[in-house]
């Protein structure tokens, strides 16, 4: 079991803490401890998880909000990889912008299809169908494009 929860660990938690970035916009380091203590929570519910990579990414973000209630929407500013912080270029913390500006949904539903969950899923995770899911994605990918082309429209 050990061994087991290890590989786990090993293998998400950098996309754990990048997932929960590109869903609150917290900082990488906030993301970081949130992701922590999901990964505390999972290793003492080890045995009882069904589904862990969706699992863990639900505490973390539940983790932040619970350790932030005030701060809804926050300003993402680095990736966190396998071992240690890599500074993203500035594509990366321009869509993480902007990814900010999405419901909360659309948000999830991109983060997650971007982890490469299916999406019966994240449709079971997030309580809603694989249809919504489908509809999620699709409008929020559009937004984004839009939010993007707009940023850089507006920067010139």
């Amino acid at each position: 079991m050990r061994e087991q929860f290890s590989l786990f660990y090993r293998c998400e938690v950098g996309k754990v803490t990048g997932y929960v970035v590109k869903v609150t916009g917290a900082t990488v380091h906030e993301a970081a401890d949130a992701t922590q203590a999901a990964f505390v929570l999972a290793w003492e519910n080890w045995t009882c998880i069904r589904n862990p990579r969706a699992w863990v990414r639900t505490v973390a973000t539940r983790e932040l909000y619970r350790s932030m209630p005030d701060r809804r929407t926050l300003a993402g500013q680095a990736l966190v990889g396998d071992s240690a912080v890599v500074e993203p270029g500035e594509a990366w913390r321009e869509v993480v912008a902007a990814l900010a500006e999405l419901p909360l949904m659309q948000r999830q539903v991109l983060a997650m299809t971007a982890d490469d969950f299916p999406d019966d899923v994240i449709a079971h995770e997030l309580g809603t169908t694989a249809q919504a899911v489908r509809q999620n994605r699709s409008r929020g990918r559009r937004a984004l494009k839009a939010v993007l082309s707009r940023r850089r429209c507006g920067d010139a």
